[in-house]
């Protein structure tokens, strides 16, 4: 329960007539809860006291009415009939009721037996209300419910009708409790150890009981008294008795196991295939039986109004007529009851065989829908380890784009730094270049001054020989100088033809030094891409060509 949410607490004592709610409601009482301000008193039927409001009771009564039924009707009620706009009223005199019977009480008990059937009209109403609910759940062996229902005077309900109404509120209540924090317990269980209840509520619920756990014992052990049980079959032999209806027994190992052990998905499936089955049956015999119970009042009235009427001489002989037709009756009555009784086997029959088929569907539906679970679950998975490697893989990918964005700005770097040794070598280059066509310039010069001494030389030496034809000595002097002068001249050219190679060769290592430089760097690797298109390109256009 979510006691954050919820203001007030209402703690439904929830259970079949003579099942031991009145007990259950004391116990809350006396744990602190409160009750109703007005209790119906004890009496030979309940020492103690029923710890339940007239009030209330007669509100329930007006619903089953409304309903076209009363309380000890044990057939089912139209689905989602608390939703009828003829129940707005109801809801509107409940919450007038508990304000008036509660006022202000933040943590109460709610008790009367035919809340059992009308649960969905007072859950409804009683969250509108602004309470918090809790449901306690208690049962008794039918048998001993019934035993004690038969000897009520003005109550008087047929042992078979007894079992149908046992099994009817019980049913409803589970159902319409679902969904509820709710604990299940039994009379037996409550009368040999109450503290069992009250101390798994509290785990359930999730509040303690505001009476001193000192105090308790003392207060609740006022209100127990086994005496005042006047049945007590062990349930052993409800459920080993072959005469008894196997519904009322999967019903009551349900109950007994829940109140043991608490309940499971297993008793929910149970209980819903038991109320279902129910259902079924209760269309094809709820009537024929209430009017077998109708014709039975009238007889019952007709003989009290019939003593009531003749004369005291004449009651005997009246009394044998009646006797002989009541007898008469209850034999058609009882071979009505063994032929319904031979329907309802028969009936019951083909529910288990229906049941039986819906059950092995069901298992076939359950093994497909956990093998589809199975496949959810594997796909799941996968798409989970999908997702964790979409992740690696993206971690990996902001890492790889990261360290990718960090060598693009380093290769930028060294392409920047490349294309600055390129401009300074090309500029290199340019003054070598511009050295050589100086120097180029100078052997030019010098050449075309060495031709022109030479000419000149030439030209005096013809002259000169020419005048001093047969002066040979200073003709050979003339040769002499004139050799001398030639090597002089082969000596400038071999000079400014080392100069020349000199600095072409300096040109060319620089030149190839620095085509070797840009080769190894990241710069010219980076672009071989583009070299090999643009070859790629110019064979195109040569091909095209």
């Amino acid at each position: 329960m979510n006691s954050k949410a919820a203001v007030k607490v209402a703690v439904l004592v929830l259970g079949m007539h003579r099942s031991g709610t009145s007990l259950l409601g004391g116990i809350l009482e006396k744990l602190g809860c409160q009750g109703a301000q007005t209790k119906m008193g004890p009496n030979q039927w309940n020492a103690k006291g029923y710890f339940e409001s007239p009030e209330i009771m007669k509100l329930n009564d007006d619903v089953l009415d409304a309903l076209g039924s009363r309380w000890d009707d044990w057939s089912p009620l139209h689905p989602g009939w608390h939703r009828s706009p003829r129940f707005s009223e109801f809801r509107a005199r409940i919450a007038e009721l508990m304000a008036a019977e509660y006022g202000s009480a933040s943590l109460i008990y709610l008790k009367d037996p035919r809340i059992c059937r009308l649960l969905p009209l007072w859950r409804e109403a009683l969250t509108e209300a602004g309470y918090g609910l809790a449901c306690i759940h208690t049962h008794r062996n039918p048998l001993d419910v019934t035993r004690s229902l038969q000897v009520r005077t003005g109550v008087e309900v047929d042992p078979g009708i007894g079992m149908l109404l046992w099994l009817r509120h019980v049913l409803d209540t589970e159902a319409g409790s679902r969904g509820l924090p709710r604990i299940f317990t039994s009379y037996s269980r409550i009368l040999s150890n109450w503290t069992e209840f009250s101390d798994q509520a509290e785990r359930t619920f999730g509040f303690s009981w505001p009476l001193i756990a000192q105090a308790r014992d003392a207060r609740v052990q006022e209100i127990i008294d086994p005496v005042l049980r006047h049945y007590d079959t062990p349930v052993d032999a409800f459920l080993n008795n072959s005469a008894t209806p196997e519904l009322a027994k999967d019903c009551l190992r349900v109950l007994e196991a829940w109140a043991k052990n608490g309940e499971d998905e297993a008793g929910r499936e149970t209980m819903a295939a038991v109320r279902e089955r129910f259902d079924q049956s209760s269309e094809l015999f709820a009537r024929p039986l209430a009017e077998l119970a109708t014709k039975r009042q009238q007889m019952r009235s007709l003989e009290a109004s019939h003593m009531a009427e003749q004369e005291p001489a004449k009651r005997h002989e009246i009394n044998v007529a009646l006797r002989d037709e009541l007898e008469a009756q209850q034999r058609t009555f009882c071979e009505q009851e063994a032929s319904l009784r031979k329907e309802l086997i028969q009936a019951n029959t083909c529910l288990t065989q229906v049941q039986e088929e819906a059950e092995a569907e069901q298992a076939k539906l359950q093994a497909e829908l956990n093998a589809f679970a199975d496949k959810v679950i594997e796909r799941d998975q996968t798409a989970a380890a999908l997702r964790k490697e979409l992740g690696q893989a993206n971690t990996r990918l902001a890492q790889v784009r990261e360290e990718a964005e960090a060598q693009q700005a380093k290769l930028q770097a060294e392409l920047k730094a490349s294309a600055d040794k390129v401009i300074e070598r090309d500029q290199t280059a340019a003054a070598l270049r511009k050295e050589l066509g100086q120097a180029n310039t100078r052997l030019a010069q010098v050449w075309e001054e060495a031709e022109a001494q030479q000419a000149k030389l030439q030209a005096e030496l013809n002259a000169f020989a020419d005048k001093v034809i047969g002066r040979d000595k200073t003709a050979a002097a003339l040769r002499k100088e004139l050799s001398q002068a030639n090597a002089r001249l082969t000596q400038v050219r071999e000079k400014a033809e080392a100069q020349r190679h000199k600095i072409s060769s300096s040109y060319t290592r620089e030149i190839q030094k620095l085509h070797r430089t840009y080769q190894s760097s990241t710069s010219w690797k980076c672009s071989a891409p583009i070299r090999a298109i643009g070859r790629l390109l110019k064979g195109k256009r040569r091909h095209v060509s």
